[in-house]
């Protein structure tokens, strides 16, 4: 391949015209030879001919930036020897090349190796441009840079440009005003030739008569032109409506051009206007200028972030709030994040704050949490990056230790506010990132503590402790962990009765558990008012079946109802299963009663006198058939025919059905529905909390939050439904789905106040005969301790994606061959090199890495037209032990003849997934592992351990793929 690049630059461009036509002619008699041409757009006309049309050289437009600006613009910056900005990179400039190789230009010309600070606005960041231009030329022409000769020459000759030269200005005219300035034309290169030289203006072709067009000179930068231009406009300008008037030169500018002609020029002096006399460019056009409303809102969204702050007023908020909109794109929101993070800004994330704190949940989820959630588009998904992402990358990857310590305030205050997204993509990565950059700053998480948790939005406040517990996993500063700590019991657990919420719980819990192990825990504080059993003031009050159908929204808007109530109903029948976990006893009472002992007492309290009689004799039986159902009906199963058992219990079943109708005839509505649930409990176990309680209860719970059809039905409808449910798909959830969990979270909590626990009797996590967090029903959420990414897909813990710690790739046989199949089976060339696998170097910095545990698995499918034939899989995993060398002989005896390949040939506790990286070793999770070693294993009393700690991959959902 031949690749030219840039052939509109150069002395000889003009050539092209005349040559490339046989150029290609003579390229065409090579058939395994392809050519490869860059060019601007501007110049294809007065580069190509029409003979070198589409048919000859297909056209690719190249977009710059566009859609990867946030990274696009630290790497180039970079390259430069440039530091990012202490900031995320908001400003849409940034993804324009020529604006960041101007801004890498003046920094470098000031001795600079950063962003100087105080650049907040257009006419600060030109102002320091030209500075830079004047020091750097003045010293090539020997002048005075304090004479602004290269100032003076750009507003001469942008006033030239206006109205008629807007393309640029014919070549010779160009020199000849440039020139007229220079201070020392006998002295090096012409002011003219310099200033092409050094970017400050270009060379370009402008189409108007001639089909190849006239070369004219114009400012590289389009916006400097623009700008000088406006300057002129209302350099002596002290009254700024005359300046506007009916005969002056702007009205009539605007009356015989149209405004978007000149929209550029008008952009910059809307800034102008604003910053010199404070009022906004819209209420100065007078009637007679032809303008549209949005074209007026594109003039606002356009200039408005590149004002300096004092310029803003109640005029301009009026106008921002009066912007057009349509669907989920909000373009004041996106005006206000863009400007979130800067200190002493009035629209920064305060005024978010202000305005969002004050409103009911629904009508905030309504104004901004479904614009949030829909709002999100990233590089990694093929998209441009939004606003919304930029924040959260920035934080979660940027370099942040040197960042003022208030920008990284109103940062925490934007992305607290994400948190009330449904969209979890976004509340996830935000948690994350908030965990980081506090951990940088923790002293800000006291402050964020008592400010948030007047928020009226548990789902907030749940992620806000969880950030303040990553944070105090993360920090070892005890004088800081100590000041969390107390703020952490002074907000929840000081009164009797703690928020109920059993996740927000758990996280405040953590954080005192940790200053207790550390031996910081205020002398005031004991343990038991931190840990469950919690008390509350709030009673689980059983909602009727009307009081369900009353509700607002059917199967065709909410659907609330049918993923709590309905089938298949996977969020009640299968999320709030975990509520069995609980008995149906108030924990109150000194024992938990079985469902015998419930039974007899309905059967008194609601049940006639004979049909109480015969509800007793069936329980009686029960007893019965429980003990003998093994030995009798077994050994008759055995003996007897299938037909015959079936009618056995046919007839039971019947039976059984003729009872429950002679039961219910005697009960109400919700007593028979009571009685359904006791058919459900085990006489000699103890009763089970109803699920259909609970489903009730959070269903009518979730609807008291807000929800209605006008706000949400369009989105649940459009943005969320059907688009699959789950962190691992990332999906986006509906609003009706966070009240649920809000709902849900609270109801365990109340549960888990009120009500006995059941030891479940399970043995790879021992219970006690209390709950003490939610592990025991695993139900933790995002593990906020650690606040890395997974690297790669992975798919049901099989990754298939090479990385630099993983390097090997199986190389399966391209052919559908059973023989080369076969052959590769047993070819031993192709195992790994496992030295290698196991010491891996980083690229990113060289660091040298062990890995100890990994697991990989690829296949290879083969098909036969729409047939498929065997396939190859090839799988490896690397287990590790860390024992004495001494110990070396004794541990290969204790396991000599046994499988190495089995993975449990040396167990390790689990948590389930349910511990937090963060939390080992102090946590009360980990006490049943402490020891690290299990009973069964053949070497326990051959090897002594004496460092004990368990492989903890990560917690569900947030799964950590790092060596």
């Amino acid at each position: 391949m031949i690749v030219i690049d840039a052939i509109n630059e150069g002395n000889y461009r003009d050539e092209w015209y005349y040559q490339i036509t046989g150029f290609l002619s003579d390229l065409s008699d090579f058939s395994n030879i392809a050519i490869l041409f860059s060019c601007r757009d501007t110049y294809l006309n007065y580069i190509l001919p029409d003979s070198a049309n589409e048919s000859h050289l297909p056209r690719i437009e190249h977009y710059g930036f566009r859609g990867h600006e946030h990274r696009a613009a630290e790497k180039f910056l970079s390259q430069q020897g440039i530091s990012k900005p202490s900031a995320p990179i908001l400003a849409p400039e940034f993804s324009n090349p020529l604006f960041l190789k101007t801004c890498c230009r003046a920094i470098k010309q000031n001795g600079l190796k950063s962003f100087p600070k105080g650049l907040n606005s257009i006419t600060s960041l030109f102002d320091f441009y030209v500075e830079s231009i004047e020091k750097i030329i003045g010293k090539k022409k020997k002048f005075n840079p304090q004479e602004n000769i290269v100032k003076s020459t750009l507003i001469d000759l942008s006033s030239k440009l206006l109205p008629d030269n807007l393309e640029g200005l014919p070549k010779q005219d160009a020199r000849t005003v440039v020139n007229g300035y220079d201070p020392n034309k006998n002295f090096g290169d012409s002011l003219f030739d310099i200033l092409l030289d050094e970017g400050i203006l270009s060379e370009d072709v402008s189409y108007k008569e001639e089909s190849r067009g006239d070369l004219v000179i114009r400012f590289t930068y389009e916006r400097f032109s623009d700008y000088f231009i406006a300057q002129q406009l209302v350099d002596n300008v002290e009254d700024i409506e005359i300046a506007f008037s009916d005969k002056s030169k702007i009205n009539n500018l605007l009356i015989e051009n149209g405004y978007y002609s000149l929209a550029g020029i008008f952009e910059a002096l809307t800034i102008i206007i604003a910053e010199r006399f404070n009022r906004e460019m819209e209420d100065l056009l007078s009637r007679d200028i032809e303008i549209d409303k949005w074209q007026i809102d594109e003039t606002f969204k356009n200039t408005v972030l590149w004002r300096s702050p004092q310029s803003f007023t109640e005029r301009t908020l009026e106008i921002l709030n009066n912007l057009d909109w349509h669907s989920y794109n909000n373009p004041a929101l996106d005006i206000l994040l863009k400007l979130a993070t800067e200190p002493n800004h009035p629209w920064n994330a305060e005024m978010l704050h202000r305005n969002l704190i004050g409103k009911e949940i629904a009508e905030r989820d309504h104004f901004w949490s479904i614009q949030i959630a829909s709002g999100d588009s990233s590089e990694e998904d093929d998209e441009y990056e939004s606003i919304i992402r930029t924040i959260i990358e920035w934080s979660h990857s940027g370099e942040i230790k040197s960042v003022e310590e208030e920008r990284i305030r109103l940062c925490a205050f934007t992305l607290l506010w994400f948190l009330t997204t449904p969209n979890r993509k976004i509340r996830d990565r935000s948690t994350k990132s908030l965990v980081r950059i506090l951990t940088f700053y923790p002293k800000l998480v006291k402050e964020l503590l008592i400010e948030f948790s007047k928020v009226n939005d548990n789902y907030l406040k749940e992620r806000l402790f969880a950030v303040a517990y990553g944070v105090v996993c993360n920090i070892s500063n005890k004088d800081v962990i100590k000041e969390i700590s107390d703020s952490i019991y002074e907000l929840i657990f000081k009164e009797v009765n703690p928020l109920p919420h059993i996740l927000l719980r758990d996280y405040a819990r953590g954080i005192l558990e940790k200053a207790l192990y550390l031996g910081i825990l205020s002398s005031e504080i004991i343990p038991e008012q931190f840990r469950p059993p919690y008390t509350s003031n709030v009673e689980l009050q059983k909602p009727s079946i009307e009081d369900i159908r009353n509700l607002d929204g059917d199967e065709f808007s909410s659907h609330i109802k049918s993923s709590i109530m309905g089938f298949p109903g996977d969020f009640g029948n299968y999320t709030m299963g975990c509520v069995h976990h609980w008995s149906s006893t108030p924990i109150s009472f000194l024992k938990v009663e079985n469902g015998l002992v419930i039974k007899e007492r309905f059967a008194k309290e609601l049940l006639t006198s004979d049909v109480q009689k015969e509800y007793f004799i069936r329980l009686e039986q029960a007893k019965t058939e429980d003990i003998l159902i093994s030995r009798k009906e077994s050994l008759k199963a055995i003996s007897e025919s299938y037909e015959e058992i079936e009618h056995i219990y046919e007839d039971r079943r019947k039976e059984q059905e003729e009872f429950d109708k002679r039961v219910n005839e005697q009960l109400n509505d919700e007593q028979r529905e009571y009685y359904r649930w006791l058919s459900g409990l085990s006489d000699n176990r103890p009763a089970t909390f109803s699920r259909q309680w609970a489903q009730r209860w959070v269903c009518k719970r979730s609807f008291e939050f807000g929800w209605s059809e006008e706000r949400f039905a369009t989105f649940e409808k459009n943005c969320s439904h059907g688009r699959g449910g789950g962190r691992g798909n990332g999906a986006m959830e509906r609003v009706g789905k966070k009240y649920q969990w809000m709902a849900f979270h609270e109801f365990l909590a109340i549960l888990s106040d009120k009500y006995h626990w059941i030891n479940r009797g399970y043995t790879d996590i021992p219970d006690d005969d209390i709950y003490d967090g939610p592990w025991q029903i695993y139900k933790r959420d995002i593990d906020p301790t650690i606040w890395l990414r997974q690297i790669g897909k992975n798919i049901a813990d099989f990754n298939y994606q090479c990385t630099w710690w993983q390097p090997y790739n199986f190389p399966f046989p391209k052919e559908n061959d059973h023989t080369i199949k076969t052959n590769f089976l047993w070819d031993e060339n192709i195992l790994p090199d496992f030295s290698d696998l196991l010491q891996r170097k980083n690229p990113l910095d060289n660091s040298n890495w062990t890995v100890l545990h990994s697991f990989w698995s690829a296949e290879r499918k083969y098909f036969d037209g729409d047939s498929e034939n065997p396939y190859l899989e090839g799988w490896f995993r690397i287990n590790s032990v860390l024992i004495r060398k001494g110990d070396c002989d004794t541990l290969a005896k204790a396991v000599a003849g046994r499988n190495l390949c089995d993975p449990h040939i040396i167990s390790v506790p689990s948590t389930q997934h349910e511990g937090y990286i963060g939390e080992y070793p102090w946590h009360p999770i980990y006490r049943h592992i402490s020891g690290w070693r299990e009973p069964e294993e053949v070497f326990r009393d051959q090897i002594s351990v004496k460092l004990n700690f368990p492989r903890i991959i990560g917690h569900g959902g947030a799964k950590v793929n790092t060596p």
